[in-house]
């Protein structure tokens, strides 16, 4: 019968293999990309591209499943972004303004190679992605406002 919800299900739970979850997601792919919400093509490490790339997503995929197969070195932008405002800067023009002008560059230009490469499948992290490095810029920007 129907499970109500907040109900525990008694007896054994059965899990799915590998190729049944793969079979469940491609649905669920296809159902986004008719749905507008990830591009068509752009999402799948299936495996097609043989061993190599099977042998890649078992060891390292957790740092570039998220990204389309034609973005698979985004996970390396980010690192680099990240290593730019962290070490970089801290001491590029130490305690001047062009530290701070230096760094709302960097922010701008990394926020457009988001918008341009459109580096995640999934649209809703996508655009969470560039409205973070728009905060990044405009909080940068307006450091350098005269205050009123």
């Amino acid at each position: 019968g129907a499970v109500r919800e907040g109900a525990v299900r008694e007896g054994p739970v059965t899990v799915p293999d590998k190729a049944e979850l793969r079979g469940r997601m491609r649905e669920r792919i296809q159902v986004l990309q008719q749905k507008g919400v990830i591009k068509p093509g752009q999402a799948e490490w299936d495996g097609g591209l043989g061993p190599d790339e099977q042998l890649a997503v078992r060891r390292v995929g957790f740092l570039f499943e998220r990204y389309p197969v034609r973005a698979w070195y985004w996970e390396l932008v980010e690192m680099l972004r990240k290593l730019s405002f962290v070490s970089l800067l801290s001491f590029l023009f130490p305690r001047s303004p062009l530290q701070v002008i230096s760094g709302c560059l960097l922010a701008f230009a990394f926020f457009m190679q988001t918008m341009i490469v459109e580096p995640l499948a999934d649209r809703l992290h996508f655009w969470s992605q560039c409205y973070s490095a728009l905060v990044i810029f405009m909080t940068l920007f307006c450091n350098r406002l005269p205050v009123c």
